[in-house]
């Protein structure tokens, strides 16, 4: 039973990973592949910046208020 669990818990984060890396590739082009690149100076690269406010900004981004 452990065994299918596990087996079933990790094909969903696969799937969430996949579907990620997805949504990624249309930052890429102004963000970098490793997310290293600063975004017409105004936006630190992702790398330099706290997960918890990267979400909070993406967050706001999509919102209109950032």
């Amino acid at each position: 039973m452990k065994k299918i669990v596990l087996l079933v818990a990790l094909t969903c984060v696969g799937a969430f990973a996949a579907d990620g890396a997805d949504i990624y590739k249309k930052c890429a082009a102004c963000h970098g592949a490793k997310a290293e690149k600063k975004y017409l100076n105004k936006v630190p690269a992702l790398v330099d910046i706290d997960p918890a406010q990267r979400l909070a900004d993406m967050k706001a981004y999509k919102a209109g208020t950032l």
